[in-house]
């Protein structure tokens, strides 16, 4: 009966990952699948995670959610920040959204240096998901994301800067961000509005600014 159960197990398992290549074929990609799936079942966190992620884009969250704490076990970042997004969602608990246990696998990414966990790590701190509100630590957050390569927490923390609803208005330090979080963006919206955030600068701080905001470009290896 065990045995029964465990081959069927194996076989819903390969029937969705099967399903999953072939998505991630028919969209040009060419995974070496029986290699991912050995170097997961062998433990390599990274293979875990990828094995997770195509499991879970192929519309099977539920066996996702193993590879995923299995990932997390060898602390590999992403796997916690996905982790965080299936409780946040329901897709751990069948169906019951948890925002204590996003944000505290927001937290352990976070803490393993993840830059877009940081970000949601913050958004639950506004927003009171899953922690205490609290606007200060938000911003904290907010401001780790952008140091460590988070383009869209820079344009966020451009606005919160900009707009000063919440948080202190510092004109100068939103144009910095909004530098940072638009670089190579090109011409458009952007554009627009870095014109309009430099011209709420002093004068005699546009240049520095906008050279301290090269400096936290080429300094920080995700914005390059």
């Amino acid at each position: 009966m065990a045995t029964a159960l465990g081959m069927g197990m194996r076989f819903t398992f390969l029937a969705w990952f099967f399903f999953a290549a072939c998505l991630s074929l028919s969209a040009g990609g060419r995974p070496d699948l029986a290699t991912l799936l050995r170097s997961a079942e062998a433990g390599d966190a990274e293979a875990q995670f990828t094995l997770a992620s195509t499991l879970y884009h192929g519309g099977s969250a539920e066996q996702a959610v193993g590879w995923l704490k299995k990932a997390t076990e060898r602390k590999h970042p992403k796997a916690w920040r996905l982790l965080g997004d299936f409780h946040a969602k329901g897709l751990v608990a069948k169906g019951k959204v948890d925002p204590r246990e996003a944000a505290a696998c927001y937290q352990k990414a976070a803490a393993l240096g993840d830059a877009a966990a940081m970000g949601k790590l913050s958004e639950c701190y506004f927003d009171g998901q899953g922690v205490a509100r609290s606007t200060f630590t938000g911003v904290k957050w907010l401001r780790a994301a952008a140091e460590a390569g988070d383009r869209g927490a820079a344009r966020l923390l451009a606005m919160r800067l900009a707009e000063g609803d919440d948080i202190s208005r510092d004109p100068t330090e939103a144009y910095l961000w909004l530098i940072v979080g638009t670089e190579g963006f090109g011409q458009g919206l952007w554009e627009v509005k870095l014109a309009e955030y430099r011209a709420k600068v002093p004068a005699s701080q546009r240049k520095v600014t906008e050279e301290a905001a090269h400096k936290v470009v080429r300094r920080t290896p995700a914005y390059r």
